[in-house]
């Protein structure tokens, strides 16, 4: 099964456990081996995810994502209790 990037989004920050910015989701997700379950990449994969988490928030009003902090952006999950962390 391919993930779009709003699955890779989700099971990224499902594993992480803390909010992330779009760049770092993408670089998790090679590093947990989900980067390669993805359909797309492009030049720039991690504003394709910026962009679609954007847009899911904002038509979904029980959108899964919120961001977590501003500059840079940062997402997390609402289902998930996170923990700040600048180690990343």
């Amino acid at each position: 099964m391919a993930y779009t990037f709003l699955q890779l989004a989700e099971a990224t920050l499902k594993q992480a456990g803390v909010p992330l910015s779009a760049e770092e989701i993408w670089k998790k997700a090679a590093e947990y081996n989900i980067q390669s379950q993805c359909a797309s990449s492009g030049l720039t994969p991690w504003r394709s995810i910026s962009a679609q988490i954007y847009v899911n928030m904002k038509e979904h009003e029980n959108s899964i994502f919120y961001i977590a902090s501003q500059r840079p952006t940062r997402f997390a999950l609402h289902n998930i209790t996170t923990t700040t962390s600048n180690s990343i």
